[in-house]
């Protein structure tokens, strides 16, 4: 078990171990053995959060490609300059012939959530159509 490793234990930070060791009554096998616990559950996760992040991208990508008519919505869409800034990078990072999917996934899962916060439902409703 890592968590009884010493080489183990001087890769946590301390400021990253004391959540655990505070769970633990300061216990510095059992807040390694949580700490490890942790590892596992969240490579359990990963392929399932993965695969929701992706559904997820896509369905609102092709909601806001049928809204505004374009598969390129988000040159049309009244995006913040950061955001715009965000898709200008993924464009680039695509490549000069990229398409609109290959752009979408270029974008980062922040791009995404901040699309949903209350001040972007007007883009998410269309109201916020050229």
């Amino acid at each position: 078990m890592l968590a009884c490793s010493p080489a183990f234990r001087g890769q946590i930070s301390s400021e990253r171990l004391i959540t655990y060791l505070r769970a633990t009554s300061q216990d510095l096998p059992k807040a390694l053995g949580l700490y490890e616990h942790n590892v596992h559950l969240s490579e359990a996760l990963y392929g399932l959060l993965h695969s929701i992040e992706i559904a997820t991208r896509n369905a609102m990508h092709y909601t806001l490609a049928a809204n505004y008519g374009v598969p390129d919505w988000y040159d049309r869409a009244p995006l913040s300059p950061h955001w715009r800034g965000k898709v200008n990078e993924a464009k680039t990072a695509s490549g000069v012939r990229a398409t609109p999917g290959k752009v979408i996934a270029e974008l980062t899962l922040g791009f995404w959530v901040d699309l949903v916060k209350h001040n972007n439902h007007r883009l998410l409703c269309g109201l916020g159509k050229n």
